[in-house]
């Protein structure tokens, strides 16, 4: 946002959600659900996370001088303020669709431990027989440290089954 906007969209206004109130509709909620997400399993996840985020920079980063100077072009300090005020409107829910795109997303690849394999194109692959059943998922191998100790506290019960 520019420090003139004179609005805000409402991801981003006061009393959508809080620190103790969940709102599907809250930027605050959208990110945060990624970030625990993250702190789980970032070794899995990071890469796509950071991808997201350095596209978006990156873009910003290209779009912002031109867009300055549309502004400074226009005479009015009035419709410069408005401009302004819509393109961070705009911007901020374009980053909250994404952020949330971003978030069902990783749900359904990554869900319940494991990784849903994807196509060249990025679309998640089927089992070839029914498109809406996945293709058999990738599973990270337990670590020896686990395996040691399932061993450990429960070798007995399993050796009898």
């Amino acid at each position: 946002f520019y420090c003139c906007a004179t609005g805000v969209p409402y991801c981003v206004r006061e009393g959508v959600g809080s620190m103790l109130e969940y709102s599907r509709q809250s930027m605050f909620w959208a990110v945060n659900r990624i970030a625990q997400f993250a702190y789980l399993r970032y070794d899995e996840i990071g890469a796509e996370v950071r991808n997201v985020i350095d596209k978006y920079e990156n873009h910003q980063i290209q779009y912002l001088d031109s867009l300055e100077q549309e502004v400074l072009s226009v005479k009015k300090k009035q419709q410069r303020v408005a401009h302004l005020t819509q393109y961070g409107v705009n911007n901020a829910m374009k980053l909250f669709r994404q952020w949330k795109d971003l978030d069902e997303y990783l749900m359904v690849k990554y869900i319940d431990g494991n990784i849903k394999r994807q196509n060249a194109d990025g679309s998640f692959q089927d089992n070839g027989h029914n498109k809406r059943i996945p293709a058999s998922p990738i599973q990270k191998p337990y670590s020896e440290k686990w395996i040691e100790s399932v061993v450990n506290d429960h070798g007995q019960v399993l050796m009898e089954r």
